[in-house]
C-alpha cells in the first residue's frame, strides 16, 4: 500500500546525489499522485512504461534530461501511475501541473 501523494522504487537502482538510475529490467517508480498533468525528468536512451488504469504507453527516450509528460489532463485530479524505466536510464524528478 502507498499513501496519498507518495511514490516508491520497485527494483534495482544505483543512486546519486541528484538522480536515480535503472539498473534492472523491471525498475519502476510508482507514484500516487493529487495532480491534473504528471511529468518526469529524465536523461539517457531507452524508453519509459507508462501504466495506468491498466493501460501501457511506451515513451521512448533519448539525450540530456527532459521533462516527459506521463499523465495527461487527468479529470479525477488524482490516481496511481507506475513508471517502468529501461536499464540505463536516469530519473532526477517528478512535477506536477
Amino acid at each position: 500500500d502507498l499513501p496519498a501523494d507518495s511514490f516508491a522504487l520497485r527494483g534495482s537502482w544505483t543512486l546519486d546525489g541528484q538522480s536515480i538510475t535503472a539498473t534492472g529490467d523491471s525498475d519502476a517508480i510508482g507514484l500516487n499522485y493529487h495532480a491534473r498533468d504528471v511529468y518526469l525528468v529524465v536523461g539517457g536512451s531507452g524508453a519509459l512504461t507508462v501504466t495506468r488504469d491498466g493501460q501501457s504507453v511506451r515513451i521512448p527516450v533519448s539525450g540530456p534530461p527532459n521533462m516527459r509528460q506521463v499523465v495527461t489532463g487527468d479529470a479525477h485530479g488524482e490516481g496511481h501511475v507506475d513508471i517502468e524505466l529501461s536499464p540505463g536510464l536516469q530519473a532526477y524528478s517528478l512535477t506536477y501541473g
